[in-house]
């Protein structure tokens, strides 16, 4: 017997103010993947979205502010909790300040610079793509 089944598709954007990472405060709860963990803006491809079109449609819902020369990054395959992804890394510039910023998931905005990334909870793909791509990014 095959079984086939969908990898997810999962979109993030490192999105740059100067030279400073706006990160955001996960919710603390146990049910979510990385509770209370540091993360950055994006979230899954729904069915005939492309990754680019998932990407604008996340920001817009998660943080609503325009953001300036998206580029590809790097895609990487990740298991984790349970279940295979594809997740595809954008960066993008914001000049936003972060007091008009309006998040509608999870606790709070912070910017975070390069050398700080090692110190905070994130997810250690995510500090991985970021400080191993940092001439992509900026």
């Amino acid at each position: 017997m095959i079984i086939l089944y969908k990898m997810k598709k999962i979109v993030k954007i490192i999105l740059i103010n100067k030279k400073e990472i706006l990160l955001y405060k996960r919710d603390n709860k146990p049910s979510i993947s990385y509770p209370g963990y540091w993360d950055l803006i994006g979230g899954a491809v729904e069915k005939n979205e492309s990754e680019k079109q998932a990407l604008k449609r996340e920001i817009k819902e998660e943080i609503n502010c325009e953001i300036k020369n998206i580029k590809f990054v790097k895609k990487i395959q990740l298991f984790s909790y349970g279940e295979d992804y594809s997740l595809f890394f954008f960066r993008g510039d914001i000049d936003t300040p972060i007091e008009k910023i309006t998040l509608t998931e999870g606790q709070y905005l912070k910017y975070f610079t390069f050398e700080e990334l090692p110190k905070i909870k994130i997810p250690e793909h995510q500090r991985e793509i970021i400080l191993n791509n940092k001439n992509k990014i900026l």
